[in-house]
């Protein structure tokens, strides 16, 4: 191995073992300088002595894959989930008709129907049926935009807001 790719190897380990510290192992936490010195060492020994692996302080084999998978399922943790898009294009014509059924408006009836600041009661539909008419004319009103129960983009933007806003305290319950 060349020294440029030992080097690589090296800030991966440690930058591994930084992300297991930062998720709350008992690691110390250490710099990713590509430096295979006795702060990198002690480190994975105590990684190895965690994992019940032989405590050498050098990374074989398997101490390299445990670490990896270790690490992979510590950013996973501790990171937010990836967010989805409900659309390709946003709001395609600007505007979502009566009657029409897309996947967008799943998502609204859900939307409108959680929160519990405005309590829409909603059968998950996908249409832009009446009683989403009524429940989005209702948000529209509370949020000073025209009433027109329509699912139009400042409608969504303002609902996007008003949902982002109620979705943190979810977990708090």
């Amino acid at each position: 191995m060349d020294t440029r790719d030992e080097r690589l190897s090296i800030i991966e380990i440690q930058r591994n073992l930084r992300e297991l510290a930062k998720a709350g192992w008992d690691l110390p936490s250490i710099t990713a300088d590509g430096i295979y010195g006795e702060q990198t060492r002690e480190a994975v020994r105590q990684f190895q002595r965690i994992e019940g692996l032989p405590v050498t302080g050098r990374v074989d084999l398997i101490t390299w894959q445990v670490l990896h998978t270790a690490a992979r399922a510590g950013k996973w943790q501790r990171s937010p989930a990836t967010p989805i898009y409900p659309w390709n294009r946003p709001l395609a014509g600007g505007i979502t008709l009566p009657g029409e059924r897309t996947d967008l408006i799943y998502i609204v009836q859900l939307m409108l129907r959680e929160s519990l600041h405005y309590d829409f009661e909603l059968p998950l539909t996908g249409v832009l049926d009446e009683a989403t008419e009524v429940a989005l004319r209702r948000f529209q009103q509370i949020n000073g935009l025209p009433p027109s129960g329509l699912l139009d983009r400042p409608t969504w933007d303002a609902l996007a807001d008003a949902y982002n806003k109620y979705l943190p305290q979810i977990g708090d319950q």
